[in-house]
């Protein structure tokens, strides 16, 4: 991956910074569904390879059980965020800094 790596800019672009954050989300979701899936097939396998066949619905019911969690993180988060979230770029950051004396990490 580093062999495509051609040096930071001083400011980068935001839509690309947005876009790999979109990508990075959307493949942790799935990521998340996808072990999900493999740890409740491997419930329901389980109980239904020792002869009860009725307990396999724990896998599914623990399935669900994760996504109304997930989903419920989801809206808690993206409901406190919302509210508590502002980007600051250029010149007010640099305003910002100077007027409050805080420490700044780019060189």
């Amino acid at each position: 991956m580093m062999e495509w790596y051609k040096g930071d800019k001083p400011w980068a672009e935001r839509d690309t910074v947005y876009n790999i954050a979109k990508i990075h989300r959307w493949s942790s979701y799935f990521m998340l569904l996808l072990g999900n899936g493999v740890c409740s097939g491997g419930i329901a396998t389980y109980f239904s390879k020792i002869g009860y066949g009725l307990w396999g619905t724990f896998g599914v019911c623990t399935s669900i059980g994760f996504l109304v969690l997930l989903g419920l993180h989801e809206f808690c988060m993206r409901r406190f965020n919302r509210k508590n979230f502002k980007l600051i770029e250029g010149k007010e950051l640099v305003e910002l800094i100077e007027s409050k004396d805080l420490r700044s990490y780019t060189p």
